[in-house]
């Protein structure tokens, strides 16, 4: 089968989604009383075409060929997939609890580098089953069964035919959000710096009071008016209880509901004009089991299966299952809930404000990364959270909600200095940065100078970084690429890389080596085969509106074939590495992001061995609807080769074009160079330093390349540009 190319499918619904691989279909409203639906895939071998796909009494079959064969013996060829109803003497119990979202989703990876990916579209209740077959489970509720096998043959490839399924995700604006939440949890304001001034973020939950007399809070009364709440089964709104007492809960699947939350935002953006949405709550959450009232004793409420929730009941901490919206029972749209929420405050928020949204959202499902992004909950100030978020954010990058981060330094209890400063820098390369705790103020001002230090290098790297961050967000939006990502999503021939879940990167080009554990000062990460140069040797902070630190030394780069490397980290270092091929944009950091995109450019080029590199950058206004459709927006790509490095012109705008360009730092240059040229004419303050050699596989110095050239320019990037050295 083609790459990219739909599977046809029998009695398709019109409409309905294709995707690279396949979809089947299966629609019970309801899966009778003593079955559950599962889904089981076995085995564990290269990637395969689904075909023969056939009805049966109990749900499909269908099988599985190799894409390519093979004549070595024993070598499987085909294997058969069964999407059954399983009885009860087969229902298996998963002690385990549930999250605040859901994404039925699975990419494995296979001998050589391949893999396939599974997405179950289903939005009910759920178990997922890891099996020593091997094999994989999902037992869910009921609801509709919507199947895609993704073929990849790799896993950048199944990604993004799962994010083609699930729909790409939108621009984002970028910059540090800290927190400040006021008591009641109704209304906090978090302070976001993006802007000339510090920029609002209003925090709230969707249920609504309904404890006040009628006509004193108008959300509830004009919610009662349109119609808009989830009803119990009388009929009347389901009242459970959240922050403010006796709540309602918005069905975000009724048309009314949305025009109705657009004018509750609306209505308050007009007493404070607040600039993004923070949706806390959303799962969503219930401090009574179902309601005020409790919950029916029916099918819907007990059913035959109940998966391993919290409380052991689908209506613990939450609202009843049998309650009513407009599309279907709660019990079918339970999971869709934090979706439904984030869609309605997108849709919001581009009516109100005209400008590009900025949404966070605590509970999820597939396809959320189209209207919001994420953060990890309630994570307590432990080094045991601080090691699991880098797992999280990578997770959520394949799930196409790039926009992720945890709380830096923990929301519950209390940090200790040197937890914050190592999760600050941590952070400071999490999509999302957030500084936010339940109780304690954790700034970077209310610790000691060498924290204040140390927190201040690393919000340093982030703002150096944000050209290169935002156009690592624009390749999300237009090409299904993650942001954050896994090194076997780059790296899937190298099985060492698979397990690999304490560092990361930033599309191709970073790697990003955190200390997630006390009292150390090194820390060993694993370096796939390639050259790896120190980043934090580029002096970018220079160009910026504030105080540089002090020049970082240089240091030897990585030359790997594939090792773990043990790396000095003290408390004021995160390790940062350049992979060699690779081209970055970095600008001089402002206080603010607004007073960040002012200042002067500079390229960090990483050499291969035949003196090749390419890099791109994306830049627009950071806030307008539709520029790429209105062609608002600078586009380059940078080219190292021959001795020079050019820029292509591949869109200019206004936006973008007199970006200033001030230095060009070469890594891995093979000799000294006598001349340097820009645009022809010499450059004569150049600095080459010879004394930059690669650590080998041994440890050992003096293998090269590792040499560094910085070029002193005064460029347009907007404009055609050649440096050359010879």
């Amino acid at each position: 089968m083609a790459r990219g190319r739909p599977l046809e499918r029998p009695g398709k619904l019109p409409g309905s989604p294709t995707a690279a691989g396949g979809c089947s279909r299966v629609t019970p409203s309801l899966i009778p009383k003593d079955k559950v639906a599962a889904s089981e895939l076995r085995g564990s071998y290269p990637s395969y075409r689904l075909g023969n796909l056939t009805a049966t009494d109990t749900g499909y079959t269908a099988s599985l060929t190799r894409a390519a064969t093979t004549f070595f013996p024993k070598d499987i060829l085909t294997l058969r997939l069964d999407v059954l109803l399983e009885t009860e003497s087969r229902l298996h119990f998963t002690p385990d609890v549930n999250l605040y979202g859901s994404h039925p989703f699975y990419l494995a990876l296979e001998d050589g580098g391949l893999a396939h990916g599974v997405f179950l579209l289903n939005s009910n209740a759920m178990d997922v089953v890891l099996q020593p077959s091997p094999a994989l489970s999902w037992r869910s509720t009921g609801g509709i069964l919507d199947v895609y096998v993704f073929l990849g043959p790799e896993p950048k490839s199944v990604v993004q035919q799962y994010l083609e399924v699930i729909a790409s995700v939108k621009p984002e604006p970028l910059g540090q959000e800290a927190c400040v939440q006021v008591p009641g949890r109704l209304l906090g304001p978090g302070l976001r710096l993006r802007g000339d001034a510090c920029v609002h973020v209003c925090s709230g939950d969707p249920a609504i009071s309904s404890s006040g007399p009628a006509g004193s809070y108008r959300p509830y009364d004009e919610g009662l008016r349109r119609g808009v709440f989830i009803t119990n089964e009388t009929g009347q709104p389901l009242i459970g209880k959240v922050w403010p007492g006796p709540t309602a809960f918005p069905d975000f699947t009724n048309p009314e509901a949305l025009d109705w939350w657009q004018d509750m935002v609306a209505e308050f953006h007009a007493q404070v004009p607040f600039d993004g949405m923070w949706i806390d709550m959303n799962e969503p959450s219930n401090f009574v089991k179902g309601s005020v009232d409790g919950c029916p004793d029916n099918e819907l409420e007990n059913p035959p299966y109940v998966p391993g929730v919290v409380g052991g009941s689908l209506r613990a901490a939450t609202i009843c299952a049998s309650s009513r919206q407009f599309l279907s029972t709660h019990y079918n749209l339970h999971n869709l809930y934090g979706l439904t929420e984030a869609l309605a405050s997108h849709r919001a928020l581009v009516k109100v404000r005209g400008t590009r949204p900025f949404v966070i959202s605590r509970s999820t499902f597939a396809g959320h990364g189209q209207y919001a992004g994420h953060w990890t909950g309630d994570v307590w100030s432990s080094w045991e959270q601080l090691s699991s978020s880098v797992p999280e954010t990578l997770l959520f990058n394949l799930l196409g909600v790039p926009l992720v981060g945890a709380d830096v330094c923990g929301f519950l209890g209390n940090t200790s200095e040197e937890l914050c400063v190592r999760w600050t820098q941590l952070g400071a390369f999490y999509p999302f940065m957030r500084n936010h705790n339940d109780l304690h103020s954790l700034e970077p001002y209310r610790f000691s100078e060498t924290a204040q230090q140390a927190m201040r290098k690393a919000l340093g790297l982030r703002y150096a970084l944000l050209p290169h961050l935002y156009t690592l967000f624009h390749d999300a939006h237009t090409r299904g690429d993650t942001v954050a990502r896994p090194l076997f999503l780059e790296f899937p021939e190298d099985p060492r890389t698979w397990p690999v879940d304490r560092q990361l990167l930033w599309g191709e080009a970073l790697l990003i080596t955190p200390v997630l554990e006390a009292g150390k000062v090194e820390v060993t990460g694993y370096f796939p085969a390639g050259t790896w140069y120190d980043l934090q040797t580029v002096p970018v902070e220079a160009f910026g509106s504030l105080p540089p630190p002090p020049l970082a030394p240089l240091k030897p780069a990585i030359h790997s074939e594939g090792q773990w490397v043990t790396l000095p980290a003290p408390l004021d270092t995160i390790n940062l590495h350049l992979r060699a091929g690779h081209i970055i944009p970095l600008q001089g950091p402002g206080l603010t992001t607004t007073e960040s995109r002012k200042q002067p450019m500079a390229l960090a080029v990483a050499l291969t061995s035949s003196g090749e590199a390419r890099g791109e950058l994306f830049w627009d206004d950071g806030e307008s609807l539709g520029v790429l459709e209105r062609g608002a927006y600078t586009q380059l790509v940078f080219l190292a080769r021959n001795n020079t490095v050019v820029n292509d012109l591949v869109h200019v705008s206004s936006e973008g074009a007199a970006l200033q360009l001030r230095r060009v730092t070469l890594l891995g240059l093979a000799s000294a160079p006598k001349q340097v040229l820009a645009n022809g004419v010499p450059v004569s303050n150049f600095t080459y330093s010879p004394d930059t050699q690669a650590r080998a596989q041994d440890g050992t110095e003096g293998c090269p390349p590792g040499r560094t050239l910085d070029i002193p320019v005064s460029l347009t990037m907007g404009q055609q540009f050649l440096i050359s050295w010879s």
